[in-house]
């Protein structure tokens, strides 16, 4: 997981890689269908699936395993 500092510029870390996830998400989606709409705007699968890893620690995607959606979306707090 890159984050920014001398060595990695801001559009080549997992905190870009979360801005363009959030800005592309709906409220119903299926990870899938969301990383065909990422993926020419993330730095990579690996990022992709470390940037969904990070909104999902600060609460800001909610996961239905069941349903293999992202179920809720909370934009209101970042």
């Amino acid at each position: 997981m890159k984050f920014p500092n001398k060595l990695f510029e801001y559009k080549e870390t997992v905190i870009y890689d979360c801005v363009k996830i959030l800005e592309q998400l709906k409220e119903d989606t299926q990870v899938f269908e969301l990383y065909k709409i990422c993926k020419s705007k993330c730095n990579g699968s690996q990022e992709f699936i470390d940037a969904l890893v990070v909104l999902y620690a600060i609460g800001k995607i909610d996961y239905d395993s069941d349903k293999r959606r992202i179920v809720s979306v909370k934009r209101d707090n970042m």
